[in-house]
């Protein structure tokens, strides 16, 4: 990007207006065309049509091992990705389980081990488990299903029982058809394992429903295999056979002896990666992928009446399209003779209809024009400077900005280069503040928009608190960075002044309680956050948000919680961000108060300010008070301006 390129930038706007509207008349200038048939024209389109025809009869020749690729390509990808499904299910149920022991042992009493049903049983609703069950250290299992038996030989028990975590499959229950999945954690109370927590989870109506029952549109099958050849789950849709093993669930899908063979030996040697099999006339396909952490396997198996369905039903598609594609060429090609003739008198049409839309671009561009002449004199009432700044590696930093920009730095009516206006500007920068405008810069270089607030120092004026926000650009030769500047001094000077009195008058503790309910009819909403205690005092108790919260949340998950629901999708991220209370001492160590603008759900635009009222000896806050204050007309207003002024540019 060169210095003509950002002096055509900056040209004034009566040069700007007269370049568009010359370039619009000349792209729109009224052309007579003298059209007449030509040989070539009639038989190039009959070329076209043999060319296309040849080119798809190839296409067709070939279709059937570009499908029998993709069918292998695709039940690979689909075997490895339920076998990374099924592994996100089981580390979900471990820690459920483990989570839900954690949670019991801490409202267990001795009391409670013998008869825990009225501590565990609300626990079940939140885990993924259909029951949970509790089996006391002498073996004796409580809480289940069915009624209370001695489990002291079963494998979940011996292995919680020394600490382990795992999961056993019940091949038999005598409460249910299918196979149940059994994840075991050792419960502990004061400091000992007090028995063993069991969540199980049936296979056949969680598991099974993660495998694809069609490929293009045709049956397969699909069933998980455990280390002893036993079928876990499966998705044929029959009744279910206790002790199901790989031997009998094969015969109950015909597999003849060799294909039993080669299935057994893809399973037995399948690893991390998707091993497969093909018979020799590719017209069968078995995929299998071992599950993480596991020695279980998922097997995806595509029958030879399915394989041969895909290719036929690809082939004759293949058809299909070849001869619509010709009757569609052979119809262009007569279009082409007929339009031929018709063109002339077209022209002639043409012709008239762009000198009217000529006539009406010239009546627009006039009121265009009156608008942004409009928009300019709105933009210099409102004092808004917009300035560009090329940030190119290895040369010195340029800043190129408007009349209005000029005078907020005070260098209006000076002759001064890109480079010294860039200087005057970033040196002014004050030291606290160097960090947040480089961080803001950073930002905007990521592709996002920014808006920052920081004390600048004005060669006449002093310091003074400006507002700056902006975008960037990358471009071959580095960054170009635009946005605008306007002085905000006396807006946060009134809020630090607000902050004042609202410390003073914390410090009166007679008044503590009705002075922040005072003040809370200052803000859309005041609490007052006990970082260390993790606890909320509201002063807006307008219930205003009761049905987004539970009361027993800490205030870290209460306010995280609201910002969830009610702030934007474009501003969540960095709502949650500002407002999250686990980094917040961190981030306000040695300042009196942060704030930041984020967008509602509820009412648009508001400004968050999180001010330290009690600290520890780090100069880490532990007491703070959050507001918000609703500024969604102002941001209105100033967007309106912002989109005015970049209208203006272009």
């Amino acid at each position: 990007m060169n210095d003509q390129h950002f002096g055509e930038m900056y040209m004034s706007q009566n040069e700007k207006d007269y370049k568009r509207r010359r370039e619009y008349e000349d792209l729109h200038k009224t052309v007579i065309v003298n059209e007449g048939l030509k040989p070539i024209k009639v038989i190039a389109p009959i070329i076209l049509i043999c060319v296309i025809i040849a080119i798809m009869s190839l296409y067709s020749y070939i279709q059937k091992k570009n499908i029998i690729e993709d069918a292998e390509q695709v039940t690979n990808q689909m075997a490895e990705y339920i076998a990374g499904s099924i592994d996100n299910e089981m580390d979900y149920a471990r820690s459920s389980i483990k989570f839900a022991a954690n949670a019991i042992s801490r409202t267990m009493t001795s009391e409670s081990l013998e008869a825990p049903a009225e501590i565990i049983t609300p626990m079940v609703v939140n885990t993924p488990f259909g029951g949970v069950e509790y089996i006391r250290p002498d073996g004796m299992n409580v809480m289940n299903i069915g009624e209370p038996f001695d489990a002291s030989d079963r494998v979940y028990y011996i292995e919680g029982i020394k600490g382990n975590t795992g999961i056993w499959n019940n091949f038999h229950p005598k409460t249910s058809k299918e196979t149940l999945m059994n994840f075991y954690t050792p419960l502990v109370y004061e400091g000992k394992i007090a028995g063993v927590l069991t969540g199980y989870i049936a296979a056949t109506s969680q598991i099974s429903p993660l495998f694809e029952k069609k490929l293009y549109g045709q049956d397969i099958y699909g069933f998980l295999v455990d280390e002893n050849d036993m079928v876990i789950c499966s998705t044929i849709e029959s009744e279910y056979v206790k002790d199901l093993s790989l031997e009998v669930f094969m015969d109950n899908l015909g597999v003849d002896k060799d294909k039993k063979q080669r299935l057994r030996e893809t399973i037995n040697n399948a690893k991390d990666e998707a091993a497969s099999y093909k018979d020799e006339k590719g017209e069968e396909r078995v995929c299998v992928v071992k599950v993480p952490d596991t020695e279980w396997k998922v097997v995806i198996l595509v029958p030879e009446a399915s394989f041969k369905a895909i290719i036929s039903n690809n082939t004759r598609n293949s058809v299909i399209t070849i001869i619509a594609i010709a009757l569609l060429l052979i119809s262009y090609g007569s279009a082409v003779l007929l339009k031929n003739v018709k063109r002339r008198k077209e022209i002639a049409r043409e012709n008239a209809k762009l000198e009217e839309e000529n006539r009406i671009f010239n009546e627009e561009n006039k009121r265009a024009f009156l608008e942004i002449s409009a928009i300019r004199d709105i933009i210099a009432s409102a004092e808004m400077g917009t300035w560009r700044i090329e940030l190119v590696d290895g040369k010195e930093p340029r800043m190129f900005v408007d009349d209005t920009m000029k005078a907020l730095l005070g260098i209006l009516g000076q002759d001064i280069t890109a480079e010294e206006t860039y200087r005057v500007w970033f040196d002014n920068i004050t030291a606290q503040a160097v960090d947040s405008v480089i961080e803001s810069v950073n930002k905007m270089k990521e592709g996002s928009f920014d808006e920052n607030t920081y004390l600048w120092r004005h060669p006449v004026k002093g310091e003074r608190y400006v507002r700056c926000g902006g975008t960037a650009q990358k471009t071959g030769y580095g960054y170009l960075i635009s946005g605008y500047h306007y002085d905000v001094d006396d807006v946060v000077r009134e809020d630090q002044a607000k902050v004042v009195m609202l410390k003073n008058a914390l410090n009166e503790k007679n008044d503590y309680y009705n002075t922040l309910g005072t003040l809370a009819d200052i803000y859309n909403s005041l609490q007052v956050i006990d970082l260390v205690a993790d606890s909320i005092i509201d002063f807006n108790n307008d219930d205003k948000f009761k049905d987004l919260i539970s009361p027993e949340q800490g205030a870290n998950k209460i306010i995280s919680g609201i910002m969830s629901i009610t702030a934007t999708d474009e501003c969540k991220d960095r709502a949650l961000e500002f407002l999250d209370l686990s980094t917040l001492a961190e981030r306000m160590k040695n300042k009196k108060y942060i704030s930041t603008q984020l967008i509602s759900k509820r009412i648009g635009w508001f400004l968050a300010t999180f001010i330290t009222m009690e600290t520890d000896e780090s100069k880490r806050p532990k007491r703070v008070i959050l507001t918000t204050q609703s500024i969604d007309e102002a941001k209105k207003q100033e967007e309106l301006l912002i989109h005015r002024s970049r209208t203006d540019e272009l």
